[in-house]
C-alpha cells in the first residue's frame, strides 16, 4: 500500500514537470516552441561555420558562430583498459553576438536547446526585438568561457 502512495506520488511530480517543459521544434529554419513560431534561423547549413537568428521580419537579431579545437584528454589513461586512448578531446561552442548591442557570450548548447534557453530567458520580445536587460542576463547565466581554454600547441607522444 505504501508504495502504491510513493509511486503515485512520483507518477505526479513527473507529470507536472513535463507539463511545464517546452516543447521546442527546429523544421526548415524556423524554431516553434510548443508549435507556435518564435524566430527564424538563415544560413544554418550542416557545414556552414556561422549562421544567423532573425525575426520574422528578417531582421538580424544574432550572429552565431559555431568554433572548435582540440585539447589534451585531462582524463589519464589507464593502464587496465583495452579500449584505445584519446590523448586529444574536442571542445565545440558557439560564440553569441547579439547585433542591435554590444553583447557577446560562448555557449555550449546545441541549437535546440539555444532556442530553449533564449525562449526560457525571454530574450526575445513579442515584437521580435531582442530585450537587451534580458539578454545581458542570459549571457551572465549560460555564457562559458571556453575560447580561454583553447591550447596554443598540442604536443602528443
Amino acid at each position: 500500500m505504501k508504495t502504491i502512495k510513493v509511486l503515485t506520488i512520483m507518477f505526479g511530480i513527473l507529470f507536472t514537470v513535463n507539463l511545464q517543459a517546452q516543447k521546442v521544434k527546429i523544421k526548415k529554419d524556423i524554431a516553434y516552441v510548443d508549435k507556435v513560431e518564435y524566430l527564424k534561423f538563415d544560413g544554418c547549413g550542416t557545414f556552414s561555420e556561422s549562421c544567423t537568428i532573425m525575426n520574422f521580419e528578417d531582421e538580424d537579431l544574432i550572429v552565431l558562430q559555431y568554433h572548435s579545437f582540440e585539447k589534451p584528454n585531462p582524463i589519464p589513461r589507464n593502464p587496465k583498459s583495452k579500449t584505445p586512448y584519446q590523448s586529444t578531446i574536442t571542445e565545440s561552442y558557439t560564440e553569441l553576438r547579439f547585433m542591435d548591442f554590444e553583447l557577446e557570450c560562448e555557449v555550449q548548447l546545441s541549437k535546440k536547446k539555444l532556442v530553449k534557453a533564449l525562449y526560457k530567458s525571454k530574450v526575445l520580445n513579442e515584437d521580435g526585438t531582442v530585450n537587451k536587460e534580458k539578454a545581458q542576463k542570459f549571457a551572465r547565466k549560460y555564457h562559458r568561457n571556453v575560447s580561454g581554454e583553447r591550447p596554443g600547441v598540442i604536443i602528443t607522444n
